[in-house]
């Protein structure tokens, strides 16, 4: 949620507010469905845990605080998507999209991971950051 917040906000202040609205929304919600449970805030949590992010996730710092800089990232989320379900229509197989998941049969495993592999370099010409799992 943190990271969508520095993604979504136009700069660090507007992130760490989003983060904190975020956080003591849940903490409205009844103690079974938090998110957060284990979380304990204190003055400064929310900026401390902003400040964490943008740290840890610097390679891809020059999408934070950019006002279509999550359409930017979506929109390669959805090239790299496009291209696998290419795949399996030019191989006549069904495929399902679910957010950043597809479901295929257990027999068309080996061409999904090929197929992401595939539409992941193609897309970002690299293969840096590429972490399948398959269940």
């Amino acid at each position: 949620k943190g990271l969508l917040c520095i993604l979504y906000a136009e700069d660090q202040k507007k992130a760490t507010s989003a983060l904190s609205k975020a956080y003591l929304d849940d903490c409205n919600q009844p103690y079974s469905k938090r998110l957060y449970k284990s979380l304990k805030k204190y003055k400064g949590f929310c900026k401390e845990v902003t400040e964490l992010l943008i740290a840890h996730n610097h390679l891809i710092s020059e999408r934070f605080f950019m006002k279509d800089g999550w359409l930017q990232l979506q929109n390669l989320d959805s090239n790299i998507c496009s291209g696998v379900v290419k795949s399996f229509v030019e191989n006549r197989r069904p495929i399902l999209c679910y957010h950043d998941s597809w479901i295929v049969s257990l027999n068309d495993q080996d061409l999904l991971r090929v197929s992401v592999k595939e539409s992941w370099f193609e897309v970002l010409g690299t293969y840096n950051n590429l972490q399948l799992d398959v269940k």
